[in-house]
């Protein structure tokens, strides 16, 4: 497994928990907690490889769905969001950061020259919140 292969199911996961954690604490349910942690997960890698001219990365690799809805039944499952909101923060930050470095990557292995390497990391982990 390559570095953004791991980078981008770090930050796919940790965005997903991060978002299970906020819908869990407005008390959602386990459908609304799970969809939203794959838009959350999903989103920012897939406008990252829309905008290097790249295939979208969960088209042909069904694991990173799986590193969507494992986390956010685990936060759903065991309470933790209602538990402890500072857990929010954490993984938002963890998500950005590897979301970042892995889009940054990804630009400059594609050459995508310098304008999709410069807004690739600061786009990459926004959209999908």
């Amino acid at each position: 497994m390559t570095l953004i292969a791991i980078l981008d199911y770090l930050g796919v996961a940790t965005s997903a928990a991060r978002a299970s954690l906020t819908v869990a604490t407005r008390g959602s349910d386990i459908v609304a907690v799970l969809l939203l942690a794959t838009v959350a997960g999903i989103g920012g890698g897939t406008v990252r490889d829309l905008l290097i001219g790249a295939p979208v990365f969960w088209f042909k690799d069904e694991g990173y769905l799986a590193a969507c809805l494992i986390p956010a039944a685990l936060v759903w499952l065991s309470g933790i969001g209602r538990k402890n909101i500072r857990l929010i923060d954490v993984a938002d930050a963890v998500g950005i950061g590897a979301y970042a470095v892995a889009g940054c990557l990804k630009a400059q292995q594609r050459s995508a020259g310098d304008r999709p390497r410069r807004i690739a990391p600061a786009g990459c982990g926004q959209p999908g919140r």
